[in-house]
């Protein structure tokens, strides 16, 4: 695809010197804050990404994508014993269409080590990933209403969520599914 942009950087932010590191902390925060209205603490969620505001926990990445020094694409990865995951891909809506998704993909996969890496996302954004995800063969698995906060329907691919922690968790997936179903 055509690229509007110039000249494109990836950044791995463990690769980032410390206080490149601090500076893009807050700035990837800023690029993603929107998230906060689909994921009920999603502000939490990321601060414990961090072990201080210039390194990553452990089996955690971020890969930035960056143009003319601004944030225009990130893919936040997650990597232990139970899971490989793409936790967050996102691209700005101004840059969409110019192959910054399909490279965050190509470099999670590479960093995850796995070409089928587990991934969510809601049901009402599902168009906008759907050319993306089927050029890489991801295989779409089950529908998760209420999973991550009342409103919306996580779609999970190359994987299956865990159950809910907690009895009200429990509760509230089951009253969504019951109520969906009707």
């Amino acid at each position: 695809m055509r690229n509007t942009y110039g000249e494109i950087q990836y950044l791995f932010f463990s690769k980032l010197y410390p206080f490149e590191q601090t500076m893009y902390h807050d700035a990837v925060y800023s690029f993603l804050w929107q998230l906060s209205f689909e994921y009920v603490g999603f502000r939490n969620w990321y601060d414990r990404l961090f072990a201080d505001t210039h390194r990553l926990q452990s089996g955690r990445e971020i890969v930035i994508c960056t143009t003319a020094d601004q944030i225009v694409g990130v893919s936040i990865l997650k990597k232990d014993e139970e899971e490989s995951k793409i936790c967050t891909l996102r691209v700005a809506k101004q840059a969409q269409h110019n192959g910054i998704g399909k490279q965050l993909i190509l470099k999670s996969i590479d960093w995850l080590q796995t070409d089928k890496p587990f991934i969510t996302v809601r049901s009402y954004k599902e168009f906008q990933f759907e050319k993306l995800f089927q050029y890489f063969g991801f295989k779409k698995e089950d529908a998760y209403p209420g999973y991550y906060g009342l409103l919306g329907t996580e779609i999970t691919y190359n994987g299956i969520l865990p159950k809910p922690e907690g009895i009200l968790s429990r509760f509230v997936l089951a009253d969504m599914r019951s109520f969906l179903a009707h």
